[in-house]
C-alpha cells in the first residue's frame, strides 16, 4: 500500500485549478520546477501518467480525472481534521510550512519529535 502525501495531491489541484505549473508554483510559494518535481514524484508513486501531455496546456488523463476527483475529498477531509484544533496552527505546523516551502525541502518528508 502508497501511503500519497497530502502536499503532492495538493500541488496536482492547484496545478488544474490554475491550468498552470506556473501559477501553481506561485500560489503555492514554490517554484515551477519544485511544482514538476512534486507532479513527477506522484506519477512516480501511482505508477501511471497524471497529465496528457499531448494536449496543450493543462489537461488530465481518464485517470488524472478519478485522481483529482479523490485528491479533493481527500484535502477536504485533511482539513476539516486540521480544523479539529481550533484553527489555529501549532508551531509543529508552523515549522513544516517554513520547511515545505523552502526549496530545498521540497518534497522531502520531515519527521517531528516533540521537545
Amino acid at each position: 500500500m502508497v501511503n500519497i502525501p497530502t502536499e503532492l495531491l495538493r500541488t496536482l489541484v492547484f496545478v488544474v485549478d490554475q491550468r498552470s505549473f506556473t501559477k501553481a508554483a506561485q500560489s503555492l510559494g514554490v517554484t515551477q520546477p519544485a511544482v514538476s518535481a512534486q507532479i513527477k514524484r506522484l506519477q512516480f508513486l501511482l505508477g501511471y501518467e497524471l497529465l496528457d501531455k499531448s494536449a496543450p496546456g493543462v489537461s488530465l488523463t481518464p485517470r488524472g480525472e478519478m485522481v483529482v476527483t479523490h485528491a479533493r475529498r481527500m484535502l477536504s477531509i485533511n482539513d476539516q481534521i486540521a480544523q479539529l484544533g481550533g484553527g489555529q496552527p501549532t508551531a509543529q505546523t508552523a515549522c513544516v510550512r517554513r520547511l515545505w516551502r523552502g526549496s530545498a525541502s521540497a518534497g522531502r518528508a520531515f519527521v517531528l519529535r516533540r521537545a
